[in-house]
This record gives structure tokens, sequence and C-alpha cells, in this order.
């Protein structure tokens, strides 16, 4: 029998300080979007682009754009980046040679000055570089977002 794998999208990631524990206080969940518990199957997850990531020739879009258009869409959050990346072996292969980025829970990283803070949001791509493997990191709204760029949502 296959082994379900499943998660509460509800509670708060651990990883919402990361990096090193010397810069934990700069760190904190801006917006959680729950959703709720959650049996992973690649099957019942679309790998979402916006019409400007998909258009020839265009650019992307950026962040800020992107995260009020999947507004009213069921994207995964943290706890499923944080499921994933403990268990690697469960990510489709068709996800390799795309970044999945998990709009579901934006955090706030303040830098130096108070006024100096960017909204991230957690991202998983296969990096052939390092033998190949999953890494995970952040990455910040500010940028454009273009066709390598998913936001995974989940289908009923």
């Amino acid at each position: 029998m296959k082994k379900k794998h499943v998660i509460d999208s509800d509670v708060a990631p651990v990883s919402h300080k990361p990096i090193s524990p010397d810069h934990a206080d700069q760190w904190k969940i801006e917006e959680h979007r729950p959703g709720g518990i959650i049996t992973f199957d690649p099957a019942k997850i679309l790998l979402y682009r916006s019409a400007k990531q998909r258009k020839h020739g265009a650019n992307g879009i950026y962040g800020h754009s992107l995260r009020k258009e999947l507004a009213d869409k069921p994207v995964l959050n943290s706890t499923v980046f944080e499921y994933l990346m403990a268990h690697p072996e469960i990510i489709p292969d068709s996800w390799k040679g795309k970044v999945i980025i998990f709009w579901g829970i934006v955090y706030r990283f303040r830098q130096c000055r108070p006024s100096h803070s960017s909204l991230c949001v957690h991202f998983i791509y296969w990096c052939k570089d390092s033998g190949g493997r999953w890494e995970g990191a952040f990455t910040s709204l500010k940028r454009l977002y273009d066709s390598r760029d998913f936001a995974p949502i989940l289908l009923d």
C-alpha cells in the first residue's frame, strides 16, 4: 500500500525564521492563507502561470501584481514547502526545470532599518549543480516572475 502524505497547512511553518539564527528577529509572517488538511497528490495540483508569464515575448509580471492575481486561488503554502523539502522523493519529476513558488504564506524580511523591508515567499527548484537535488529558498515579491515560475494550486 502506497503511503499517504498528509500535510496540515493550517499550522504555522517552522521555517519562517530561516537563514541564520542571528537574523531570526528580522522575519515575520505577513500573511498566512491556511489550506486545511492536504493529502499530497500531484494529480490534484495545477501549476499556474499568469497570462503575463505565458505570453510569448512578455517579460513577465511583478510579484506584488501576481500576489493580487492569486488572491482568490487555493495556492499551497510554506507548510507544504517544508513537507516537500523533508520528503523530496514525492516531488514529481515533471516539476524539474520549473521554479515552484508557494504563495500561501508571505513573509516580511526587515533589513537593517524598519523602513527597509521586503515581502518574500518560499520556492523550490531542481538544482543539477548540487549533484541533482531539490533546493529551497526565499524570493522577493519585488522581482519579475517569468515563464519558469509556477504557483501550485490545489484542484477540487
